[in-house]
């Protein structure tokens, strides 16, 4: 507000005045932005993080299957992922993923705390296998199956950009 009144007092300054019923118009547009921008900047960024991020969600699950099908701990396993990852946000939630195990000497809540770092659906249902693993001891089926569904999302977005490059292309 402070800035607005310096703003509008050089405007004045200068022998410009706006209108009351136009300074109105533009604080009944102004606060309700200033609620709703930060909250959809957050999801605009989240979604971004989650498109960037999926490479390398692929790696772990494709990582994390291989090294425990060869008999790897799963701390030994996710350190080994912190090397091969390359997003920064999810490298540092796996650092901290490794040293919870490690420190609590407890899986599930180290889990628990690392899903709720993100909101990505695959991470979730890493978190989700992770967890039945430790209960059942079942977890490379599991693993491979949403590895594959991961390609899967990939490969479909891949050819749907180029057909509409190819639609665009082709209608101009």
């Amino acid at each position: 507000a402070a800035a607005l009144f310096g703003v509008a007092t050089a405007a004045a300054a200068e022998g410009f005045r706006l209108p009351v019923w136009a300074a109105g118009c533009f604080l009944a547009a102004a606060v309700p932005g200033g609620f709703f921008f930060p909250r959809l900047a957050l999801r605009i960024s989240d979604r971004r993080d989650n498109e960037r991020m999926m490479p390398d969600i692929r790696k772990l699950f494709e990582y994390v299957r291989i090294q425990t099908k060869a008999g790897m701990y799963l701390t030994n396993t996710l350190a080994a992922c912190y090397l091969k990852i390359s997003n920064g946000r999810l490298k540092q939630a796996l650092m901290e993923l490794n040293a919870q195990i490690i420190a609590a000497n407890s899986i599930s809540g180290a889990i628990r705390d690392f899903n709720e770092k993100f909101d990505n659906e695959y991470i979730s249902q890493f978190c989700v296998i992770v967890l039945q693993w430790e209960e059942s001891g079942m977890m490379a089926g599991m693993l491979e199956d949403m590895s594959g569904q991961i390609t899967d999302k990939t490969a479909w977005s891949e050819r749907f950009c180029l057909l509409l490059c190819w639609c665009f292309a082709g209608s101009s």
